[in-house]
């Protein structure tokens, strides 16, 4: 990951590539974000340092300035850092040509998993729109249901799991810039939902208790 900090601004290709081989690894959003941040500020520090050592290397030089035939770390530059400057132009050249053949492996491999995001998209929409009918069938919607906690409770659980499968394809579809649907039947009968016949039930059950302990002082 380190070679991240060299990227030259004009070198998106190669930028890209890292990002696309590291998500097939489940380098999600938030760290993706992390990874561009951080590149973008090593850019900077880099375009800074250039700026720096552009206006150092402009002044003239003159006998007996010592400031100016001494590096800015009050020593001499190393044949190692001499021989650094004259190869990386070269490695950097060649890096290119490797960052647009691993573009070329690695853009088959994009598609594919852009189209088995797709793929399970559609087979959640599916999934959801099962659910919402189950949802109807199970939920506690009239007012002589039994077992109205017990099956709230399984709904609920069964609700939740969708949920965090739904956030998983938004979060691949979304690194993949995949388009997702609503998933409307879900968000129709979620949490909400299950809590507002909660509520409902809380009353029914208060309601209860009151007429039976209304019972006993006949």
């Amino acid at each position: 990951m380190y070679v991240l900090v060299l990227v030259h601004p004009g070198c998106t290709d190669f930028y890209v590539v890292l990002l696309g081989k590291k998500s097939f690894e489940a380098i999600m959003g938030g760290e993706r974000n992390h990874l561009a941040q951080h590149v973008t500020s090593s850019l900077d520090d880099l375009a800074a340092f250039i700026m720096r050592v552009d206006a150092g290397l402009a002044k003239e030089v003159e006998d007996g300035d010592y400031d100016g035939l001494v590096a800015t770390y009050e020593q001499e530059m190393s044949d190692q850092v001499h021989t650094l400057l004259e190869e990386l132009p070269d490695r950097w050249t060649n890096l290119k040509k490797v960052a647009a053949t691993a573009k070329q492996v690695v853009a088959p491999l994009q598609a594919n998993e852009v189209a088995i995001i797709r793929k399970k998209c559609s087979s959640f929409d599916v999934k959801q729109h099962e659910f919402r009918e189950l949802f109807r069938r199970t939920a506690p919607l009239e007012y002589n249901s039994s077992n109205a906690y017990a099956r709230l409770d399984r709904l609920h659980v069964k609700v939740a799991a969708l949920e965090r499968e739904m956030g998983a394809l938004h979060e691949s579809a979304s690194l993949f810039e995949v388009n997702t649907p609503d998933y409307g039947q879900l968000k129709a009968c979620r949490r909400r939902e299950v809590g507002q016949l909660k509520q409902l039930w809380d009353v029914v059950e208060l309601v209860h208790s009151s007429i039976e302990e209304w019972k006993t002082t006949l």
